[in-house]
């Protein structure tokens, strides 16, 4: 029987009262019994809580150690890519299991003085703090227009596959 079930029940039997002297006229054991079931029934759900919120708290340490191992992954991968970068210097790299290449990509560098000049000219800053708009300065830059304390620079990116 469910808890709503046994409630429902609970307060048939209880509504079984006597107009004139105010006694229940209802089983006295069929009410402790439902009592007694509904008590269970509250005791299960109670400890059902409390066992979700240990798994839960175990999941979360078991959180916390995976994101530490997959922290130190990553930083190892980064070194060994870094160190592969190093080694390779742009080459290109091929195995059976194994390859490496290089792609270029351009990416707006902005000196120091930059923010001081486009905070006069905010038509490359985006407002939330304020931020260059880096879009729309590397537009500009390759639209031939005169960009102080910015430039377009080439990168070298690698990739593993």
């Amino acid at each position: 029987m469910r808890l709503y079930e046994i409630n429902a029940e609970l307060d048939a039997l209880l509504e079984q009262v006597d107009p004139e002297t105010g006694e229940l006229n209802c089983d006295l054991d069929a009410l402790e019994g439902l009592m007694i079931a509904r008590e269970e029934k509250l005791e299960g759900l109670a400890l059902a809580a409390k066992n979700y919120e240990a798994e839960a708290k175990m999941i979360r340490e078991e959180e916390k150690t995976l994101a530490e191992r997959r922290k130190r992954l990553e930083n190892k991968a980064a070194r060994a890519e870094a160190f592969l970068s190093e080694q390779l210097q742009g080459e290109k790299f091929q195995t059976a299991r194994v390859a490496v290449n290089y792609r270029t990509s351009k990416s707006v560098y902005l000196h120091p003085e930059f923010m001081e000049w486009a905070l006069k000219n905010n038509r490359y800053l985006r407002y939330k703090d304020p931020e260059p708009d880096k879009t729309a300065i590397a537009n500009a830059i390759k639209a031939g227009e005169s960009m102080p304390y910015a430039e377009l620079i080439e990168n070298r990116t690698m990739t593993i596959k």
